[in-house]
C-alpha cells in the first residue's frame, strides 16, 4: 500500500477504535453489530501503520474482541456480510511490503481461514452479498500497485471461489464501492479508478448486475449524475429504495461533498451537503436505518 495522507477520525472516539483507513467495515444483521477490522494508521512519527484488530459497533459503544484467530494486519481489502450463513468476509488486501490472496471469515467469535483458491491477490478490490443468488460478489481490485486494475468478476458460496465470465462487463477498476438493491433484486456499482496513481483517470459510469449479467445504465453526466470519482461511499436505503452515494475524490485529487440517489433508472442531486470524506468502506445498518 502507498503511504497516504494524515487520518482524520473516521470512527466517534469514544473509548473505541482510533483513527484509521482502507479499514473493512460490515453490518452483522443478524447480531445488529457493525463490524469493523483492520486498516492503515500512523504513529506518533507520522510512519502508516496496519491493524488486525476487530471492534463491533452496537449503536452506542465500541468494543474491541480479542479473537483466538485473525487475518494478519492489512488495509485495503475486500469486506462483507454473508446473512444466510451469518459470517462476515474478507478476501485480499495489502500490507506496506505485499498483496495478500487469502479468504477470511468471522463468526462473531473468531476469524476462520478458508484455505481454497480463489481470486489473484488483490486491494482495493470490493464485495457486497447478492441476496438472489446467495453469494457474495467481488469485482475489481489492483494485483500488484503498479498495473491496472484486474478485470474479472467473482462469486463465493461459502465454500469456494467461482470466476463469472461476462460480456459485457465493466471497464476493470478499483476504489469503487458495491451495494446490493433488495428491491430490484441487482447489484449496484458507479465510477472508480482505473489504477493506483493518484491522477489517474476517473469514471463515471453505472452498472447494475442481475444473476450473473452487468448492464451499463445511462451514463451520468454531470450535473445529471455524479462527476467521475473514486474512493465514495455508497449504501442502499431500503426504506426509499434508492441507492445512495457521497462524496469520493476527483481527478486533480480534491474531496468531493455531494450526495446522489440512484432510484434504479436514474440519479437525482440531493442539496444537502455534508462534511468531505473519502469512502473506503460502507455499511448499512437496515435495523436502525443510519
Amino acid at each position: 500500500m502507498r503511504r497516504g495522507p494524515r487520518l482524520r477520525r473516521h470512527c466517534r472516539h469514544r473509548r473505541g477504535c482510533i483513527s484509521r483507513d482502507a479499514y473493512g467495515l460490515a453490518y452483522d444483521s443478524v447480531r445488529r453489530k457493525l463490524v469493523l477490522f483492520g486498516g492503515r494508521g500512523q504513529d506518533h512519527s507520522g510512519q502508516d501503520v496496519l491493524y488486525d484488530t476487530t471492534w463491533e459497533w452496537d449503536g452506542i459503544v465500541w468494543q474491541q474482541i480479542a479473537t483466538p484467530m485473525k487475518p494478519s494486519p492489512r488495509g485495503a481489502f475486500g469486506m462483507t456480510y454473508d446473512p444466510r450463513r451469518g459470517r462476515v468476509v474478507l478476501y485480499g488486501g495489502a500490507n506496506l511490503t505485499d498483496f495478500f490472496y487469502d479468504t477470511w471469515e468471522y463468526d462473531g467469535t473468531t476469524w476462520t481461514p478458508r484455505g481454497t483458491p480463489g481470486p489473484p491477490r488483490s486491494f482495493y478490490t470490493r464485495m457486497v452479498y447478492d441476496a438472489a443468488r446467495g453469494r457474495v460478489v467481488l469485482f475489481g481490485g489492483d494485483g500488484d500497485g503498479v498495473d491496472p486494475a484486474i478485470p474479472y468478476t467473482w462469486e463465493w458460496d461459502g465454500t469456494q471461489w467461482t470466476e463469472i465470465a461476462a460480456v459485457p462487463e465493466p471497464r476493470p477498476r478499483l476504489a469503487v464501492p458495491l451495494v446490493y438493491d433488495i428491491v430490484r433484486r441487482q447489484v449496484v456499482m458507479f465510477g472508480g479508478q482505473l489504477d493506483t496513481n493518484l491522477f489517474t483517470p476517473l469514471l463515471n459510469d453505472t452498472w447494475t448486475r442481475s444473476g450473473s449479467t452487468w448492464l451499463e445504465r445511462p451514463k451520468g453526466i454531470s450535473p445529471v449524475g455524479p462527476s467521475p470519482r473514486s474512493r465514495h461511499a455508497m449504501v442502499y436505503e431500503q426504506r426509499r429504495a434508492t441507492a445512495v452515494l457521497f462524496g469520493g475524490r476527483d481527478s486533480a485529487g480534491a474531496c468531493l461533498d455531494d450526495t446522489w440517489v440512484w432510484s434504479g433508472s436514474s440519479w437525482q442531486r440531493l442539496p444537502r451537503r455534508l462534511r468531505c470524506v473519502l469512502g473506503d468502506c460502507n455499511a448499512w445498518i437496515i435495523g436502525r436505518g443510519r
